[in-house]
């Protein structure tokens, strides 16, 4: 069994692909935070990742009604807000409710360039 060098850094392995895209953006639909705009960082086809002044507008373990938007697309959503960040990113993290198909439909979409097929483990 061979040992790693100590200054190698884990690396995380994810099954689903996540990515950045220009112009993604979720907004609330209900008050108080209804037409709000937020950038979304970070997403995959179940969650996405909102940074900064949006950990200020979401408290953890609550369901939200959504708009995600891209372009001239748009889908409704409800997410739950499963996590709060504050470093080395601030922001919160959502995860898309199970039954939201139109919207993991377009997040798939928006994915495709990121899609890396993986290597046998």
């Amino acid at each position: 069994m061979s040992k790693e060098p100590e200054d190698l850094e884990a690396i995380e392995r994810r099954a689903v692909p996540r990515a950045p895209v220009p112009g993604l953006t979720v907004e609330g639909v209900d008050a108080p935070l209804a037409q709000v705009r937020f950038q979304v960082a970070e997403f995959s086809f179940e969650s996405f990742f909102l940074e900064g002044e949006a950990v200020a507008h979401f408290v953890v373990d609550k369901p939200y009604r959504l708009r995600i938007c891209h372009g001239d697309r748009a889908a409704l959503c409800a997410a739950l807000c499963v996590r709060r960040e504050s470093a080395p990113r601030q922001g919160v993290a959502f995860r898309l409710l199970p039954d939201e198909t139109e919207a993991r439909a377009l997040l798939a979409e928006l994915l495709k360039p990121a899609a890396v097929p993986r290597d046998a483990d």
